[in-house]
């Protein structure tokens, strides 16, 4: 077992580097030994790479940081394909998403003709050859790496990993993230790998810490090869340079957002009739587009609103779909998603004016708030519910369950290792499935790319705890309006109403909501006693007193719907709590 938790993604190259701010790209994140930055003033990729992507090679992989809306996909289909095919290479571009990889494959047979074929190709997750070009799900890499070194098929001249944000970000829902990026530097060292994404700041890391684990090659071949046919040689020069990564940075395309912050209370109960009347307001001809972070969220929103739909992976079937992908845009006036629309899905929608996103975490909220394309001029209402201290350290407190996790395992004994392998295996689904994830031979080990991402997340709170801490009533729409590269500060206009009343209102309805319920584990008393909590300071105003570290007990709970005259009564039974109406005592 290992002595630190997370392998080796922090080598001595990232120490110094590990507590720098993630609420910025600053250029001080980038360890410059390791990489070597270009910074373009026009956000066209292709203006920007077409004079130099030809030198280019295996040696020294490059990092493509670019927006949506730059044109990585265009410099990919018009400028790196056609060189390929110029010189009788081959080319293997890897997606995140089936829809990304699907619009690759239509893209590329318009670009060759094949129009017709382009409009019923289906979408298929496995690997698929068009020409020189091999399309691949990232999570279908295995079966090409097995190729390869099987030597099954010839090394690709060129290797595209678009969206390689998902190796950090998809990390704790996508199993061997880890494993698969470790074995893309010693299977595909043959080839000119190109890496693409327009939120880097989590992957880069992971990506050039691992592809320096490669030591460079020993090349004997003549020069002469190499400057008959680049590609024939894959690229390789005799050099004796050190490894660096190019990393060619674009500036992001100028959006424009309205940034409206809605209370807090809505990231915990979305189904409110203020909601419902947000939307109302809005003229009927503008459509939404809300993103939220679970089925069970989403299902009960969609229920709750007039002409809404709800899209997740398991309803990629359907008629809205369909739509989404062929025509980018939907006919219902709200649709409701997960982050199966945060890549390769683009919105060309004149009518979504909308747009209300849930997620706290900078990669996903950037990727959501992308699937709206937006033309010069266009104005789109940003809603984004505030981020409460109480939320925050619920949020915290998950996290660092986990880290504590993380930690933990270099010291567990072999029994201990038994009983954490018998759970993976029972449980079907779970966080811990993608940070110890199990190998054919049944070893557990620790996944670098999910350690790397809780880490992460423990910095970003803490940044969030220390504002709070020195005064700052709402950090997280601060932090949002540097996402999105606005400068001004947050104006009392942009703070949508939240009227007491209304979380009166909510707190009546939670406890109603509880009522005759047992509360039989420490997991849901705590639950119980922090929402009441956070419900009774937002309805009422925080209590006199209160120490925010302090959880509150029964006796807490009932002291205080004796001072507010609430008409409820807590019944602690030692064991389990039950909650009972004034009628009932």
């Amino acid at each position: 077992m290992e002595s630190i938790p997370y392998r080796r993604f922090l080598s001595k190259d990232f120490q110094v580097k590990y507590n720098t701010t993630l609420m910025s790209n600053a250029d001080e994140n980038f360890p410059p030994d390791l990489f070597e930055c270009r910074y373009f003033s026009e956000s066209s990729v292709t203006d920007g790479l077409e004079p130099l992507f030809r030198e280019w090679c295996p040696d020294h992989p490059v990092f493509i940081d670019a927006g949506t809306g730059c044109g990585k996909s265009h410099f990919v289909l018009n400028s790196l394909i056609p060189w390929v095919e110029e010189n009788m290479g081959s080319m293997l571009i890897v997606t995140n998403r089936i829809a990304l990889a699907n619009q690759y494959k239509v893209d590329f047979l318009k670009r060759v003709g094949f129009n017709a074929l382009a409009g019923v190709i289906p979408e298929k997750e496995g690997p698929v050859t068009l020409g020189v070009v091999t399309f691949s799900s990232y999570q279908s890499l295995p079966s090409i790496f097995k190729q390869q070194e099987d030597h099954k098929a010839e090394p690709y001249s060129m290797v595209v990993f678009d969206e390689c944000h998902w190796f950090g970000a998809d990390a704790l829902f996508a199993r061997n993230t880890g494993w698969i990026l470790s074995k893309i530097p010693p299977v595909f060292q043959k080839s000119i790998r190109i890496y693409m994404s327009a939120t880097p700041w989590l992957s880069r890391f992971l990506i050039v810490d691992n592809e320096n684990q490669l030591p460079l090659p020993l090349l004997n071949r003549m020069e002469a090869i190499y400057n008959r046919n680049p590609l024939q040689n894959f690229g390789f020069r005799p050099q004796s340079q050190r490894f660096r990564m190019l990393y060619y940075s674009f500036p992001p395309v100028l959006r424009h957002y309205s940034l409206k912050i809605l209370p807090s209370i809505l990231r915990r109960n979305l189904c409110k009739k203020e909601l419902r009347s947000l939307i109302e307001s809005t003229k009927s001809s503008e459509k939404w587009l809300i993103f939220v972070e679970s089925k069970k969220q989403g299902t009960a929103l969609a229920d709750t609103l007039t002409d809404a739909v709800y899209l997740d992976a398991s309803r990629k079937d359907g008629p809205v779909w369909k739509q989404i992908t062929q025509e980018s845009k939907f006919s219902p006036r709200i649709l409701i998603s997960t982050s199966v629309l945060d890549c390769g899905v683009n919105l060309h929608d004149d009518a979504l004016k909308h747009v209300l996103i849930l997620s706290t975490d900078h990669t996903c909220f950037m990727q959501e708030l992308g699937r709206k394309r937006m033309k010069k001029g266009e104005v789109v209402n940003l809603y984004v519910p505030d981020l409460s201290q109480a939320d925050l350290e619920k949020i915290q407190s998950q996290n660092a369950s986990l880290m504590q996790r993380i930690m933990s395992f270099p010291d567990l004994s072999p029994k201990e290792v038994i009983t954490l392998k018998m759970r993976l295996w029972e449980e079907t689904s779970t966080v811990e499935r993608h940070i110890f994830p199990l190998n054919p031979a049944g070893d557990i080990s620790i996944n670098p790319c999910a350690s790397w991402a809780i880490f992460q997340r423990d910095l970003f709170y803490q940044k969030l705890q220390e504002a709070f801490d020195s005064g700052e009533e709402h950090p997280f729409p601060l932090v949002v309006n540097q996402w999105l590269g606005i400068t001004a500060p947050l104006s009392p206009d942009q703070f949508l109403e939240d009227r007491p009343e209304d979380h009166m209102q909510a707190l009546t309805d939670f406890l109603s909501k509880h009522l005759g319920k047992e509360l039989a584990t420490d997991d849901e008393q705590t639950t119980f006693a922090d929402t009441f909590r956070l419900l009774r300071n937002k309805a009422y105003g925080k209590r006199k007193n209160d120490n925010v570290s302090r959880h509150w007990g029964s006796r807490i709970i009932n002291g205080e719907f004796t001072d507010l005259q609430l008409p409820f009564s807590l019944k602690d039974n030692g064991s389990s709590w039950i909650l009972k109406s004034a009628s009932e005592l």
